[in-house]
């Protein structure tokens, strides 16, 4: 297969086609939201695809030349209906182009041996295959990356686009002709003519990783976004193309390599830019995950020993640290200490964590990532080794990079890497002359320089013999000059009041350099903040108790210039889907088939979830269950479920009304057609 990460487009060729509204023609998919499994709904995607959406018509596309399918609504069924859609309504001088985000991952046979569906085309023996609504549910109702290709091979578009955002997305590049002998060519045969195949097809593919890699849910749509928002118009002609978009949020992902496929002559335009900068967006809203260690309620449990690696002898009042992300993508810390018999146990939601120990006069240890399952006692005994003897020395001078001064009071700490997993710490700061030093053991280590004003300086894998004095001088580099102000009022999304004391920190980085900085305020009492920062690429973080605060996407401001940045937030309000009935056949709580709406044979119940019950809790303080408008039940507590068991024949309204502690609600109704 074709792919490359590089920085410029491999096309030759004419300009960029100009863009021009009428002709183009866009199918966005974004799953999120996967029936009878809400453990695996990954809410970002919905957030992002109607980003992207929202995007291309700021943009100037035409709004009825846009199909938006998310959520319960992308079923296959339903997605190749949008193929078809986007068939009937592209035409030889368009350009169609069609965003893919849900989870991905490689075919696999009964036995879970690689399988490559007809035609045989995949070097590593498996197609790759998108999971839609119905997917993990009913396994068969999945889309793979063969049946894509027809759909898109029978458009007539001048240019096609394709983007997919998901696990193992880089297998997405197969560019066979639907007609002729391809289909029965061999995978050899295949890969021989490929550069020919696909010399007609006009099509780039936009990959949000490598076809060996999983990809995360939020690192790669954002960058992606942006970059059609104006930022990869690098050469500042008013349109950005594919090539454009990908050479721009390819150093941007983070844990995984976007790739591309560029089979378009000269380069395929997308969108046009605003004659303005991008325009500053108010923060994008997305049922926040809960916090750590605020209301949360630890699913499930770590157990074990701390002992002397040596003498096997147990440690006592040890510091047994968990800390990971959990199954909603939410960072969760929580930590104890073991008592006289060396015994710990610590809670954590289900997630993925690593477990750190440490104890006085020992060399701390941490495991490597393992999974805590819902209700799962663990246990992982752990044996640390005494500190090593410190009978070597390292030092050194700290200067700044500019003008060779020296950098007085610069936090210089050392991490002391075994060879058994464990590690210690140590550490100094510069004196006057920008001179530290520090006794260590000796071995591997690391070293990290900090000083407010500079970039951090991280010193990996040095080496220091015993009896050694190992010298390691530094230069550090200042913080770019802090030429843009930006300002502006933080306020209620629903009422306009302004809020007080919201924290804000921006953050500066330069991708290029690898470099990066922050810088922090609040709101006073108007609402209103300011903050100084450094011109060229910003984003920001907000903190602040009852809001939703999701925002990925950059904010820059302007050297030399004040630019206003208003806020609007809104209140955080219980997130919940229906359990059960979806829109499926029932006989009683049985799902039969999917069906274009519920139908229910018998008594049923009715059940919703929250994103936070799957990894914890939330902040639910009742659900109520109404049918045809008459309260029928009020819950406290999980499940969220109603028992309805009254015989009926005909078509019901069932709504569903939450509520958090705070007294913020959501609310959702169904139509179920009850036979019985």
């Amino acid at each position: 297969m074709l792919t490359h990460a590089s920085a410029t487009s491999t096309s030759p060729g004419p300009a960029p086609r100009t863009f021009a509204a009428a002709n183009y023609w866009a199918l966005c998919v974004g799953i999120g939201v996967y029936a009878e499994n809400p453990e695996q709904d990954r809410p970002l995607m919905i957030s992002e695809v109607a980003d992207f959406a929202q995007t291309l018509l700021n943009s100037g596309w035409l709004p009825d030349h846009v199909k938006v399918i998310k959520a319960e609504e992308a079923t296959a069924h339903n997605i190749l209906a949008g193929f078809r859609w986007l068939r009937t309504h592209e035409g030889s001088n368009d350009v169609s182009l069609v965003f893919l985000s849900t989870h991905g991952s490689p075919m696999g046979g009964p036995q879970g041996n690689p399988l490559d569906l007809p035609p045989k085309d995949e070097a590593d023996g498996a197609d790759e295959m998108l999971i839609t609504y119905w997917g993990f549910a009913m396994p068969m109702t999945f889309l793979w990356d063969d049946e894509i290709n027809v759909e898109l091979n029978r458009l007539q578009s001048e240019g096609v686009c394709l983007i997919v955002d998901s696990c193992f997305a880089g297998g997405f590049n197969d560019h066979w002709t639907s007609t002729g002998a391809s289909f029965s060519q061999t995978a050899a045969q295949w890969m021989t003519g490929f550069a020919d195949d696909v010399k007609g097809q006009n099509r780039v593919v936009l990959m949000g990783c490598r076809e060996d890699e999983e990809a995360m849910s939020g690192g790669f749509a954002p960058w992606l976004i942006d970059g059609l928002r104006g930022y990869a118009d690098v050469n500042h002609d008013g349109v950005v193309t594919a090539e454009e978009a990908f050479n721009y949020t390819e150093p941007r992902a983070h844990g995984q390599q976007p790739t591309m496929y560029d089979g378009y002559p000269g380069e395929l335009a997308l969108v046009n830019v605003p004659a303005s900068s991008p325009v500053e967006r108010a923060v994008q809203l997305h049922p926040a995950g809960q916090t750590a260690g605020l209301n949360t309620l630890d699913s499930a449990m770590v157990r074990g020993y701390v002992t002397d690696a040596n003498s096997s002898l147990p440690i006592s009042d040890a510091m047994v640290n968990i800390s990971g992300h959990t199954q909603g993508y939410e960072f969760y810390g929580n930590e104890t200490t073991t008592n006289v018999d060396g015994y710990y146990e610590v809670g954590a939601p289900a997630g993925r964590y690593q477990l750190t120990t440490s104890a006085v006069g020992y060399c701390d240890r941490t495991t490597n990532s393992f999974n805590l399952n819902d209700s799962q006692i663990r246990w992982m005994n752990t044996s640390l080794y005494p500190r090593p003897e410190e009978n070597a020395t390292i030092c050194g001078y700290i200067l700044d990079e500019t003008t060779s001064a020296p950098v007085i009071g610069a936090d210089v700490t050392l991490s002391w890497h075994g060879g058994s997993g464990q590690s210690y710490h140590n550490a100094t700061v510069s004196d006057g002359l920008g001179f530290y030093s520090m006794n260590v053991a000796a071995g591997r280590m690391d070293l990290s320089i900090e000083k407010a004003g500079y970039f951090a300086a991280l010193l990996r894998n040095i080496i220091v013999g015993s009896h050694e004095t190992h010298w390691e001088n530094v230069s550090l580099a200042p913080h770019p000059a802090e030429t843009a102000v930006i300002c502006g009022y933080v306020c209620d999304a629903d009422t306009g009041v302004p809020l007080a004391f919201v924290n804000l920190v921006y953050y500066w980085i330069d991708f290029a350099g690898g470099i990066s900085y922050e810088n922090g305020t609040s709101t006073d009492g108007t609402g209103f903040y300011t903050i100084s920062v450094a011109a060229g690429e910003l984003y920001r973080d907000i903190w602040v108790n009852g809001y939703e605060t999701y925002d990925p996407y950059r904010h820059d401001g302007v050297a030399n210039a004040t630019s206003w940045q208003n806020i609007s937030l809104a209140r955080q309000k219980p997130s919940f889907d229906f359990l059960q009935p979806l829109n499926a056949l029932y006989r009683g709580n049985h799902r039969i088939i999917p069906w274009s709406r519920p139908v229910v044979f018998g008594a049923t119940n009715v059940s919703v979830y929250f994103e936070d019950m799957w990894y914890g809790g939330g902040d639910v303080a009742k659900v109520e269950f109404y049918l045809d408008g008459t309260l029928q039940s009020t819950v406290t507590h999980e499940p969220y479920t109603w028992a309805w068991s009254v015989r009926s024949l005909g078509k019901h309204h069932v709504k569903v009304i939450a509520y958090n502690f705070e007294g913020d609600t959501t609310s959702r109704e169904i139509s179920v057609l009850k036979l019985l």
